[in-house]
């Protein structure tokens, strides 16, 4: 009476998650440093812009030496607002 087959078809595999980073890259984008520092992304550009900042361009993108900014952060404690003055 019913002499049809029933194709199954296969499942297909499941994708794998996207790589995730086991170690930081030595740059950033100014996103990503955005991002972890928790700052909006117009405050991380006026942040690029301030001279002695830590950032260069490859290309069109800006990166951020990731080491450097910690150095830039530190610095920033030691001496805020541009002050330069010892304790001495």
């Amino acid at each position: 009476m019913y002499s049809r087959t029933l194709k199954i078809k296969a499942m297909p595999e499941p994708k794998a998650p996207p790589a995730v980073r086991q170690f930081p890259t030595m740059g950033m984008t100014v996103d990503e440093m955005a991002e972890e520092l928790h700052i909006s992304r117009p405050n991380a550009y006026e942040l690029v812009k301030q001279p002695g900042f830590p950032a260069f361009r490859v290309g069109k993108r800006l990166v951020v030496n990731r080491a450097a900014l910690q150095r830039w952060m530190d610095d920033q404690v030691s001496h805020p607002m541009g002050d330069t003055t010892s304790t001495e």
